[in-house]
């Protein structure tokens, strides 16, 4: 699956995917939603190329509930226009196997591919010398992927500093249901404060910010 919402942009890489193979099956998505619609709805998907910044998101929801959706052996490599390499380490930490900017040559693009397919894992050229250096070390580790939907919910609407109590209204819950979600999201993600998973959360794509 190719998920890119501007269509000239998915055409391109399909194009280029035709290189590779003069048949290929791919099914493209605009958005989030469409793509997370395709992975649940076709069992057999390989390798899916997913955009960070479409309609839909946040990012990283989008990214545990894809990574979710399909077979274990699947594969998710992003092409992002970002150059930040810790938008790298939170894709890779969220479970996507690869990491290519869209500025990359359609030769770099085929190494990650072949990288991905052996089973192995992509990482960008910058993303790699930040790490080398020491710079930016990488968030803490994440346990979200494992959040039930609703959940996910609520540490989305944490990231963007929701109170309990409009938590509540947003998902038709009391307030202290609310509470009990905020808990087992605190003891998912090992932190002692609701500002703390939000922190995370934002690291992490989980808040409503475009990359």
């Amino acid at each position: 699956m190719v998920a890119d919402d501007p269509e000239l942009f998915r055409e391109g890489l399909c194009r280029l995917l035709g290189l590779l193979d003069p048949s290929p099956f791919i099914i493209e998505a605009g958005d989030f939603d469409d793509a997370l619609a395709v992975v649940e709805r076709v069992a057999d998907i390989g390798i899916v190329f997913l955009d960070l910044s479409m309609p839909g998101g946040p990012w990283g929801r989008a990214l545990i509930r894809i990574r979710r959706s399909l077979p274990r052996t699947s594969a998710i490599v992003i092409v992002s226009g970002s150059e930040d390499p810790a938008h790298v380490r939170q894709a890779l930490a969220l479970g996507a196997s690869g990491f290519v900017h869209k500025k990359s040559s359609a030769p770099t693009l085929f190494i990650a591919l072949g990288v991905v397919m052996a089973g192995g894992t992509y990482v960008p050229d910058i993303a790699r010398e930040d790490a080398e250096r020491g710079e930016g070390g990488a968030p803490a580790a994440i346990d979200a992927c494992t959040l039930t939907a609703r959940r996910l919910d609520v540490l989305e609407l944490l990231a963007d500093g929701t109170s309990n109590r409009a938590i509540g209204k947003c998902i038709n819950v009391r307030e202290i249901t609310v509470k009990l979600h905020v808990s087992q999201v605190l003891k998912k993600l090992n932190v002692k404060s609701r500002t703390q998973a939000a922190m995370l959360a934002v690291q992490f794509g989980l808040s409503r910010q475009r990359v």
